[in-house]
């Protein structure tokens, strides 16, 4: 004889199991975030270097279009830095609205 789980503590229980996918999600989210604002620090440094060369008068073809892709680049890691941002704010909104439920 099988004994029978009240409905509510199953309820809980599948929210609790959707609040821990969430918070896996909301950690994966973060560390995409915490990647992309390191990739946008690291070429925005090599970027003020180049522009201070070319400030300086001392930079080389090469360079000069090096800092013409790092300019591009610039642009493109923003968009993905600001993408990841938003990313955040909605899964931990989600995952509040999950813990939210359960208590």
């Amino acid at each position: 004889m099988q004994t029978q789980i009240p409905l509510e503590r199953k309820y809980t229980k599948k929210q609790e199991e959707i609040c821990n996918l969430l918070k896996r999600k909301l950690n994966n989210v973060e560390r995409e975030y915490s990647k992309s604002n390191r990739e946008f620090d690291d070429n925005s440094d090599e970027m003020r270097n180049l522009q201070n060369k070319k400030k300086n008068n001392n930079i080389s073809t090469e360079e000069n279009e090096a800092l013409d892709s790092k300019s591009k680049k610039s642009k493109q890691l923003f968009a993905k830095a600001q993408h990841s941002k938003i990313s955040r704010h909605f899964a931990e909104q989600e995952l509040e609205k999950c813990l939210n439920t359960i208590h």
